[in-house]
């Protein structure tokens, strides 16, 4: 498991994003995520509880209004998704073998960005990127399918992901008005100013890339390391 510094780190970057705001965890919020910690709770049931609480105060809360920001909003939510993990006999603390080696830390990673994916589209309020988003995000509930499973790995799901984004990608580009498209093409050019050494072929190439990363922007998703 990780380290006590990772585990905390890894839930204040995970509750800064879900609720859109930067935040640091308050000394009681710290001791929650401690007990946590020292219990074994894995993060992505962290992640999706939070993510969960979230959902439940934007659909009763509001418009705008901005979900709690100390954990023990969230604490119930956790500890009950902790209690059904532990009667689920899949997860082999009944006694019970799973039907295949399932990945720990892909099963984790696809959690967290399925719980993110969600509160992307919910929060989004163009019409064209809110369903660009939720494709996304269901496309993500396949990939957490296969990895429980024990279909994909870590590897594998980094590779998934990537394809996924590259056709929500060319969906999102197909679908842009022409306002949009045009002011995509001036920072294509604007960024390919910069950089007037390339030869042709890299030229294309480069473009490719440099489209991905304008368009992910344009969504708000977060950028891949190419």
């Amino acid at each position: 498991m990780e380290k006590y510094h990772d585990y905390l780190t890894s839930i204040e970057r995970f509750f800064a994003v879900a609720r859109c705001s930067g935040f640091v965890l308050s000394p009681r919020d710290q001791e929650w995520v401690r007990q946590w910690y020292q219990k074994g709770y894995p993060l992505r049931l962290v992640f999706e509880g939070i993510a969960e609480g979230i959902l439940t105060h934007r659909h009763h809360a509001p418009r705008g209004a901005l979900p709690p920001h100390h954990l023990n909003y969230y604490r119930k939510v956790i500890e009950g998704k902790i209690r059904q993990f532990q009667r689920d006999p899949m997860h082999g603390l009944t006694g019970a073998t799973p039907v295949a080696q399932v990945d720990d830390e892909a099963l984790e990673a696809v959690a967290h960005f399925l719980a993110e994916g969600r509160l992307l589209a919910l929060q989004e309020t163009r019409e064209l990127e809110r369903q660009i988003k939720e494709t996304r995000a269901q496309g993500i509930e396949v990939l957490q399918r296969l990895v429980q499973q024990g279909e994909v790995d870590l590897e594998g799901l980094w590779l998934r992901l990537q394809n996924l984004d590259d056709e929500i990608l060319s969906l999102y580009d197909s679908g842009l008005d022409s306002k949009t498209r045009q002011w995509l093409e001036t920072q294509l050019a604007e960024q390919l100013s910069l950089e007037p050494e390339l030869g042709h072929r890299a030229l294309a190439g480069r473009k490719q890339t440099l489209r991905r990363g304008i368009l992910r922007e344009g969504l708000g998703l977060p950028q891949w390391n190419e």
